[in-house]
């Protein structure tokens, strides 16, 4: 099988609907260069909400024992590791979040829709099982993960 199973439709389905919701704050903090010099920008941002959106979804969601499972966020036992681009135009921050957290179970991820192709394109490469949600015109939410953990 080369999908996504229920669950993880299930996550990448409700990160979807609750940054839908959060699109221009999403634009204010993904064009301002300050926040991002700081290191958290839409990162730390990312990580509260999506935590109140799967407690919100009736899902066992926490921060504990990510360390251990090299993530930022736990959903029902799964590590999930958090990235976005952060940079308007980075074309490389997919690629490091799989280097530097090689033990997480799952990727989800925000992107703009203007690399999408090279997004698509790295994952077919590598083997990757992958899907993404449009969030509008701007905004793409990802869910990776490896294909030999099925």
């Amino acid at each position: 099988m080369n999908e996504l199973n229920k669950f993880e439709q299930n996550l990448l389905n409700i990160a979807q609907e609750t940054l839908r919701e959060r699109v221009d704050l999403l634009n204010n903090i993904g064009g301002n260069e300050d926040i991002y010099k700081v290191g958290t920008g839409i990162e730390g941002y990312l990580q509260t909400v999506l935590l109140n959106a799967y407690m919100i979804n009736g899902l066992h969601a926490s921060t504990t024992g990510k360390k251990a499972k090299d993530c930022d966020i736990i959903i029902e036992d799964v590590g999930i590791e958090l990235k976005s681009e952060l940079i308007i135009g980075a074309k490389t921050f997919y690629k490091n979040m799989l280097k530097e957290h090689p033990r997480a179970d799952l990727y989800i991820f925000l992107s703009r829709s203007n690399i999408k192709d090279d997004i698509l394109n790295f994952f077919n490469e590598k083997g990757y099982i992958k899907d993404y949600r449009d969030i509008d015109p701007n905004w793409i939410i990802w869910l990776v993960k490896k294909s030999n953990m099925i």
